[in-house]
């Protein structure tokens, strides 16, 4: 679960650094903001990130046509509930920087901690709609498809264009465990 958390706050990352950059995720492939010459930005597409999302769970998770009919609006419900949640945590956070004394930040711990247990109330109530739609062991696929797909994404969304496929950056250099 904490798992699957890390990776929605994840994916939301490279969503909102492309819309401030006006990177594409059309065609398959991020541009990294520039089309064609590198003098005009390409904007972000909320709708081809759905459908490229989409069709990877469909095709990861073996869906067929109805199920994906049925299942990708209660999907995006869920994600949606989840976001105002996402939301409320980064103000939180974002009111940290300006506490000053323990009692606040005390109650800054305790609402980002409650509104996270409420995070994860609204996946439990959503998993219990999925299978509505979806036999568990497809629940499960689909998890590991959105998994697999944020990563993968956050790898197309971070130029890295001088990194050696095999250092990982974050371990900074050469510091690899064997």
């Amino acid at each position: 679960m904490r798992t699957f958390i890390f990776i929605l706050l994840i994916s939301i990352m490279p969503i909102t650094a492309l819309a401030q950059r006006g990177a594409s995720f059309q065609g398959g492939a991020p541009s990294h903001g520039m089309q064609g010459n590198g003098s005009s930005p390409v904007q972000f597409s909320p709708e081809a990130f759905n459908n490229m999302l989409e069709q990877f769970i469909k095709n990861e998770a073996d869906l067929t046509q109805q199920e994906c009919n049925e299942f990708f609006p209660i999907m995006h419900e869920m994600f949606a509930k989840k976001r105002e949640i996402q939301h409320k945590i980064f103000l939180n956070i974002r009111k940290g920087h300006t506490a000053t004394t323990e009692a606040e930040y005390e109650r800054l711990i305790n609402e980002i901690t409650g509104l996270e247990i409420e995070d994860k109330r609204i996946e439990q109530i959503y998993y219990k709609k999925f299978h509505k739609v979806l036999s568990w062991r497809k629940i499960h696929k689909v998890r590991g498809a959105l998994d697999r797909f944020y990563r993968e994404a956050l790898r197309k969304f971070t130029p890295h264009p001088q990194r050696p496929s095999n250092e990982n950056p974050w371990q900074g250099g050469n510091n690899r465990r064997k």
